[in-house]
């Protein structure tokens, strides 16, 4: 009966030794997961604001394109005399020597 005692108390000791190691090795591995979220230079919250921040700059870059090709279709417009009066009459209030400009308000 003893040496059944004793080997009841031994497994009892492993299991708990066993568990013991499993909570530590838990804890380790969670500290760890924890650090590589929050604290790490790469963690997951600097991702997050870095692929916003990315986000940003690629619409900024559509944006800037669309006004670069607008700009450059302005650009060869230049050329055209045409253009060139109809904007100096619109934008600038000229006028040819022998014109009237009547200003209407809306």
């Amino acid at each position: 009966m003893e040496e059944q005692e004793k080997n009841s108390i031994s497994r009892l000791n492993e299991f708990k030794d066993f568990f013991t190691q499993k909570r530590i090795i838990i804890i380790i591995v969670s500290i760890f997961c924890i650090w590589l979220i929050f604290f790490d230079q790469n963690s997951m919250l600097h991702r997050y604001e870095a692929k916003k921040e990315q986000k940003k700059l690629l619409e900024t870059k559509k944006e800037l394109q669309e006004k670069i090709k607008e700009t450059n279709e302005e650009l060869k417009s230049l050329d055209n005399d045409e253009y060139i009066e109809r904007v100096a009459r619109e934008k600038h209030w000229m006028k040819k020597s022998n014109e009237d400009i009547y200003i209407i308000t809306e």
